[in-house]
């Protein structure tokens, strides 16, 4: 398996945008009605591949075991414009829950102290991992373009 690369930004600059965006990715996936659906995951770059968590009884778990072709955007909300988009397909780990969901509170809180984090971190055994491998990534960088104005 091999995923596409393509824009303006190296292979390498794509993975470290993946592995230090501390944003949510936007995840698009196909609806019970086949309508297109959006998300927002906090996210954790690993193995090649995007990693989120959620509760096992959450609707995106059973649209994506439905199917699991998706899309997704890691990209900051306000200009200069940049980001990842891409496509790939989810599989389900509920073995990897909890831990996913351990390493995005580290990324996310910082800490596992916080009453959120441990109200996070007390639902790990419900929670199942999604493992997105991307088969293309594109990325895109307006920020010189709109610093130049």
């Amino acid at each position: 398996f091999r995923m596409q690369i393509k824009g303006p930004w190296s292979p390498e600059r794509v993975h470290e945008h993946l592995a230090s965006a501390v944003i949510p990715l936007r995840l698009a996936y196909a609806s019970a009605s086949a309508h297109p659906q959006l998300l927002s995951l906090w996210f954790v770059w690993r193995e090649d591949a995007l990693w989120c968590a959620t509760s096992s009884s959450a609707r995106i778990v059973a649209m994506l075991a439905r199917e699991p072709r998706c899309g997704f955007e890691v990209a900051p909300d306000a200009p200069p414009y940049h980001g990842v988009r891409g496509r790939g397909v989810a599989t389900l780990d509920p073995a990897r829950g909890g831990e996913v969901l351990g390493l995005l509170v580290d990324r996310y809180l910082g800490t596992r102290e916080s009453p959120f984090a441990r109200w996070l971190l007390a639902r790990a055994a419900s929670e199942v991992a999604i493992r997105i491998e991307p088969s293309s990534l594109v990325s895109w960088d307006f920020r010189a373009r709109m610093n130049a104005r």
